[in-house]
């Protein structure tokens, strides 16, 4: 236990308390250690939230709450929860993304952390032993089915742990500037890959030695999910049918890693030694890439000159017809409680998660903040998701897309080192690096206990294996 304080408190940082009431505000005036009783709106569509039903029987009370992102908008939300209820103080802490993982779980392994914490389903098998799933009486699963995208999906050996706030998947971002330059017009978008192939070309500019100085395309470090995208196009599930044996080394995946090396090796528009896709595009060094769509917001924060003349639109597909997928997709996950801590935080920490479930304006801004479409169903024509250019592409694939459950981290590190990093930089043969990849996932997936839920996907009778 010596051991696990330790640890605990040197991985502890500067946590950042909530506002106290407002004098003047309806918080105020009840006094401190009650909920507000001027009447507030009731929140939400199916599942509501109450804010003038009082917390924890008035009596004051602190939940910690760590985050790794979205840290301004975890503190903006902490504080107008404790302006309705002024005996909960809500402590949030962020700490970087790497070192927020590494000392979650040292904290949890020892009995401890926060009450409430940020999650990524990544971490799912690492993390689910020390969450407490949703309780029924307070988040009611036929109503968050109602509200919310995915949400069986989600569920665990019977029980709800998160659901997806907001769902991403990829798009092909473009220089709207380097388009018009090129002589293209809306007419000229894409609808095939081969399409963007030969637009592709008329972007691509060499200089006298006849190197590359702006690619056309760019799949530099999104090469697997690239691939992915191309492969749920074909109908081809990412794992086999008992749901934990990957599903690489097939020959749709051997020709769909010789068709995006083409692009470079024969259309020569891009090449491996530019810099990474989003950071290609920042600079000006690409006109089109592959990406997920948190991508334009960090062009918009980091290079806001290229984002002046930045654009959106859906992936390509084969044919040009809808595919059974246009692509994988993956939730931006809800809050999650620490089973650990004690009984009436965990009812607090619950009250607060219902809270953020069922407030519209913390779900939306959370959702253009990081590209990604409402889960929650009555905000698809919301003025503010319609009026966002992410969001608008997103539309219209979001529910033609794929979630194959939280893939495990160790997935995408093989299949970015022996698929893409053997086969790109190396120039190992297609069907050996399918091979070797399907040998490393077999290795490496038993031990993480994921089982894929693709299956479950509206659409799963287009898939062909």
């Amino acid at each position: 236990m010596i051991f696990c304080f330790v640890l605990v408190y040197t991985a502890l940082f500067a946590g950042c308390r909530s506002e106290s009431p407002v004098p003047g505000t309806a918080a105020d005036r009840t006094g401190s250690g009650s909920s507000i009783k001027s009447e507030l709106p009731v929140m939400g569509k199916n599942l509501k939230y109450d804010p003038n039903i009082p917390v924890n029987g008035g009596k004051d009370i602190v939940i910690e709450f760590w985050t790794a992102s979205n840290a301004d908008l975890c503190k903006k939300y902490a504080n107008e929860y404790s302006k309705i209820h002024t005996n909960v103080k809500i402590e949030v802490t962020e700490k970087p993304w790497g070192d927020y993982w590494k000392k979650l779980l040292v904290a949890l392994r020892c009995g401890q952390g926060p009450d409430v914490m940020w999650m990524h389903n990544a971490f799912t098998s690492s993390i689910i032993r020390y969450l407490e799933p949703y309780p029924e009486e307070i988040l009611p699963l036929e109503l968050l089915r109602k509200d919310f995208r995915q949400v069986d999906q989600h569920i665990i050996n019977g029980k709800l742990y998160y659901i997806d706030m907001g769902i991403m998947t990829g798009a092909l971002i473009y220089n709207k500037k380097m388009w018009a330059e090129a002589g293209l017009t809306e007419r000229d978008m894409p609808k095939t890959w081969d399409q963007l192939r030969k637009v592709c070309k008329k972007l691509t500019k060499v200089n006298y030695k006849g190197e590359i100085v702006i690619a056309g395309f760019n799949y530099n470090t999104v090469f697997r999910m690239l691939a992915i995208t191309m492969a749920v196009q074909k109908g081809i599930f990412l794992f086999k049918k008992d749901g934990k044996t990957a599903a690489i080394n097939n020959k749709e995946m051997i020709e769909i890693i010789k068709y995006i090396k083409d692009m470079y090796e024969v259309d020569r528009i891009g090449n491996i030694i530019m810099p990474t896709a989003h950071e290609a595009f920042g600079q000006g060094r690409a006109a089109i890439i592959y990406d997920w769509t948190w991508v334009p917001g960090y062009i918009k924060q980091t290079f806001p000159d290229t984002a002046e003349n930045m654009g959106l639109f859906p992936v390509p597909t084969f044919d040009g017809k809808i595919p059974p997928a246009f692509d994988r997709n993956n939730g931006e996950s809800s809050l999650v409680v620490n089973s650990g801590s004690k009984d009436d935080s965990k009812k607090v920490a619950m009250d607060f998660v219902k809270y953020t479930l069922a407030n519209d304006d913390f779900l939306i801004e959370f959702d253009i903040n990081n590209g990604v479409f409402p889960s929650k169903l009555s905000l698809d024509n919301n003025p503010r998701i319609t009026g966002n250019s992410t969001l608008i592409t997103l539309s219209l694939m979001i529910d033609r897309t794929i979630w194959p459950g939280p893939i495990p981290e160790i997935y995408e590190q093989d299949v970015d080192k022996y698929l893409e990093q053997d086969f790109l930089t190396k120039n190992i043969q297609a069907e050996e690096a399918v091979r070797r990849t399907q040998e490393m996932l077999d290795k490496d997936l038993p031990s993480t206990g994921f089982v894929s839920v693709e299956r479950t996907y509206k659409y799963a009778d287009e898939f062909i294996n």
